[in-house]
């Protein structure tokens, strides 16, 4: 699991680098596996961050 949180921190600095996020305001995890990297990302792409569960959950009020 490191090397996949150092691969996609990777990824992700070097994407921002890139502006390829420039017109994007928020992201939104899909995968259910990926919340626990939630703050690799929000720190590598200085965008807000969501789980999908967490989306699930604002919508249906809970």
């Amino acid at each position: 699991m490191d090397e996949f949180r150092r691969e996609l921190i990777e990824v992700c600095l070097r994407e921002r680098q890139g502006r390829a996020f420039m017109d994007i305001g928020s992201i939104v995890l899909e995968c259910t596996a990926m919340p626990q990297f939630r703050a690799d990302i929000v720190a590598a792409l200085r965008l807000p961050t969501w789980d999908i569960a967490a989306v699930a959950r604002s919508l249906l009020g809970a």
